[in-house]
């Protein structure tokens, strides 16, 4: 269980769901793999539910039940990595109030970084474009660290920033983000304006839930005013 914040000092956050609306793109490239394969396509709302976990596992499930022993897996799984990094910032948006919320934070000096299990390399390519004012260190997937819940990158962003966990904040939409926030040590924030739903958020441990970006501010402002 994560301490009590004597202060704030660092705000991490999820990439997907969490400051971009990536949805359409990655359902997107997901469904181009599987209508060449002439296997059944998904809604955007289905992704949903299969977003978070890694490239792999997003595959894995959206092939129909019983199918995939003698599909080409692996040469799938490079088409899929082809169609999401073609054209990476295409159909995706920043979300309403996430560019207010970083300038506060960075006036503030309150450190922010980026943990996702995301590609690194995509990671670094999404934010590049979008956020290219702000310094924003980012650990993804393929990196250094484990992909969440385990809890090393969140650790290693801390540490980098000489923060103790119970100092940081981590931002997410899904259960696997709140599960790493308290797997590190830290105040899990769970937003309801990205993927999973708050009934998701709360049963994984949410300590915190927004429903608009600068209501984050808000936490930081009230939680470094009692110290």
């Amino acid at each position: 269980m994560s301490k009590t914040n004597d202060s704030i000092k660092a705000v991490l956050f999820d990439l997907d769901g969490t400051l971009l609306n990536t949805l359409n793109h990655i359902g997107g490239s997901v469904n181009k793999v599987l209508a060449k394969y002439g296997l059944k396509t998904h809604s955007m709302e289905e992704y949903k539910l299969k977003i978070g976990k890694g490239i792999e596992s997003l595959l894995e499930s959206s092939l129909p039940k019983g199918v995939g022993i003698d599909l080409p897996l692996n040469v799938m799984l490079k088409e899929l990595k082809v169609n999401y990094e073609n054209n990476i910032n295409d159909n995706s948006n920043v979300y309403d109030g996430v560019n207010s919320l970083l300038d506060l934070l960075n006036v503030q000096s309150i450190n922010i970084g980026i943990i996702t299990n995301k590609l690194e390399n995509l990671a670094k390519q999404n934010v590049d474009y979008f956020f290219p004012k702000w310094t924003l260190d980012i650990k993804g997937d393929g990196g250094k660290f484990p992909m969440k819940p385990n809890p090393e990158g969140l650790l290693a962003s801390a540490d980098e920033f000489k923060v103790e966990p119970n100092e940081c904040i981590y931002v997410g939409d899904s259960g696997s983000d709140m599960v790493a926030a308290k797997n590190a040590g830290m105040r899990a924030v769970g937003v309801t304006w990205g993927f999973r739903t708050e009934e998701e958020l709360i049963k994984n441990g949410a300590d915190n839930i927004v429903h608009h970006p600068l209501e984050i501010i808000d936490l930081v402002n009230k939680t470094n005013k009692k110290k």
